[in-house]
């Protein structure tokens, strides 16, 4: 940050980028905390860290990609609890060669994702540091109804939303090709990935009959996300690779490596697509999910269905913080 920018003229940058808040904020930027009108229903509160070196790279990473998936990241915690988002408070530690417009661009990009999700970002934090760039993220919501990891049941189907595996493949490129080679849709899956809250009134419909058992969101990969939901629901998972639904750009890229996109979508994460469970004798919500296998008993594990007749356990090999290098 511009040493010669205060705290205050900052914190009044930083306001006039992120504007009036809605009517539920009494009390947004500006005090030592916002005061807000509580909603109704259940409360839901979450929070996300991103440090610079373990979750993004400014070699290709802007700051105003960075103030989008940092809110991103929390809001999509929102999301898999079947919530809607209200409020975030936004927390960044800079060291002191990023500049101002630094600071402005990353607000921007957070401002950019949150208005059209209603959401009011209330407060946070500036700091100083000595060895890069740290983040943090809270966000609040509500909902009446929430959806846990808890809830699956042996016969229950088992859909993914979207492509996972797309944001893997982003990185891979953003890291191994040029810009003038880089496919759009797979860098704007890993730079601006945009929380599922789409699918969330088609889930609203079945909470009555338990449509919808379990959900969570597709941050750490398939492989970790699958063993989550088994664990928290004492149920295995059987899931045929054929249909696990694959980006076509993530295809044919994988192919000039070459590479099994599979990979990609099991062990990547950062997608931000939601993993759920759904009554089988419901069916699913609408066309926007793919059924990619079923919940079985505790004892049978998760275990991948190839084509050839061939399986395997999977184990968890997407991002795990504090062993993965």
């Amino acid at each position: 940050m511009n040493q010669s920018a205060d705290e205050f003229s900052l914190i009044r940058t930083i306001d006039a980028i992120i504007g009036h808040p809605g009517p539920r904020v009494q009390l947004g930027i500006g005090d030592d905390a916002a005061i807000l009108k509580t909603p109704s229903g259940k409360m839901l509160f979450c929070s996300d860290a991103m440090v610079e070196g373990i979750h993004f790279d400014l070699a290709y990473t802007s700051a105003k990609d960075l103030g989008h998936k940092a809110l991103a990241s929390c809001l999509s915690d929102i999301a898999a609890m079947n919530g809607t988002p209200l409020y975030a408070v936004l927390s960044l530690a800079l060291p002191a060669h990023h500049g101002d417009e630094f600071l402005k661009e990353f607000y921007t990009g957070a401002i950019e994702l949150a208005r059209p999700l209603q959401v009011d970002i209330v407060g946070g934090d500036l700091s100083s540091s000595k060895n890069g760039i740290f983040i943090d993220v809270a966000c609040v919501g509500e909902c009446s109804h929430p959806i846990t990891r808890r809830g699956a049941r042996p016969g229950d189907l088992l859909a993914v939303s979207g492509f996972p595996g797309s944001a893997a493949a982003g990185l891979y490129v953003l890291q191994n090709l040029s810009k003038e080679l880089r496919p759009d849709d797979l860098c704007r899956a890993h730079l601006r990935p945009v929380p599922r809250f789409d699918l969330l009134p088609a889930l609203a419909s079945g909470i009555g009959t338990s449509t919808c058992t379990s959900l969570i969101d597709v941050s750490d990969g398939l492989s970790s996300e699958l063993h989550h939901l088994a664990k928290q629901s004492n149920v295995g998972f059987r899931i045929d690779a054929q249909k696990i639904p694959l980006a076509p750009q993530a295809r044919a890229l994988a192919a000039t490596i070459p590479l099994d996109p599979l990979s990609w979508a099991l062990n990547g994460g950062e997608d931000y697509e939601l993993l759920a469970t759904f009554d089988a004798t419901k069916g699913l919500p609408d066309s926007r999910w793919t059924v990619i296998g079923s919940a079985v008993s505790a004892e049978l594990g998760v275990t991948l269905c190839r084509a050839d007749g061939s399986s395997r356990l999977i184990e968890a090999r997407g991002y795990r913080h504090f062993t993965s290098s």
